[in-house]
């Protein structure tokens, strides 16, 4: 729902004329404040402030993993 939301949201022209930066959310968790940033930049062909990279993949066995999701009762699979 949250991706939903956000995707609609990037599409948002405010009155002025300008569009929304990004967006921040309260935690479905509770463990506080979320903040999704469009980075429109990198749409232009532009650099960009921040930078993404591709990542890597969080295995749930991972003890870090596993002393998060514990501490804040997540459940992850």
């Amino acid at each position: 729902m949250t991706t939903r939301i956000a995707q609609w949201l990037r599409g948002v022209v405010l009155d002025n004329g300008t569009e929304l930066a990004g967006i921040r959310f309260r935690s479905r968790v509770g463990n506080g404040i979320c903040w999704a940033y469009w980075m429109r930049r990198t749409d232009l062909g532009l650099a960009e402030v921040a930078h993404a990279d591709a990542g890597r993949e969080i295995r749930t066995r991972e003890p870090s993993m596993a002393a998060v999701t514990n501490a804040w009762g997540i459940r992850s699979w």
